[in-house]
């Protein structure tokens, strides 16, 4: 009996000599962890994009609080304490971007001129 490509049996016949191991599975298995992993890191890192272009800044805040003061939805009590919490926001923020005088008083500030020891140079006292 001659073999014919269009016979229905020589469908099965295909698969049935892929061998289907341990390792094979394994391989898989990693292949779809890793297109998942990928996925999710694309999609932590557009959350994380789009709140950081969503966050208001001070200024849009303290503006919306002061709106709202000038509809009559907040009482002027309430906008001098909201004001207060974001000047702490405000100075909080700024302590962390620069350093404060205290921590860095030990440390010349000017590197272009550093200061010469007083036994170099100048004169001596004594």
């Amino acid at each position: 009996m001659m073999w014919n490509p269009c016979s229905p049996t020589s469908s099965p016949g295909l698969f049935a000599q892929v061998v289907l191991d341990t390792e094979t599975y394994l391989v898989a298995f990693g292949l779809i962890v890793l297109i998942v992993a990928g996925g999710y890191a694309v999609l932590c890192v557009k959350r994380w994009r789009r709140e950081d272009l969503e966050k208001p800044t001070l200024h849009e805040q303290l503006a919306g609080y002061e709106q709202l003061q000038e509809q009559g939805l907040l009482l002027p009590q309430e906008l001098e304490r909201i004001k207060a919490r974001l000047a702490d926001k405000a100075r909080q923020e700024s302590d962390e971007q620069f350093p404060s005088a205290s921590s860095t008083a030990a440390q010349p500030t000017n590197h272009l001129w550093p200061i010469p020891p007083a036994d170099r140079g100048g004169p001596s006292h004594g």
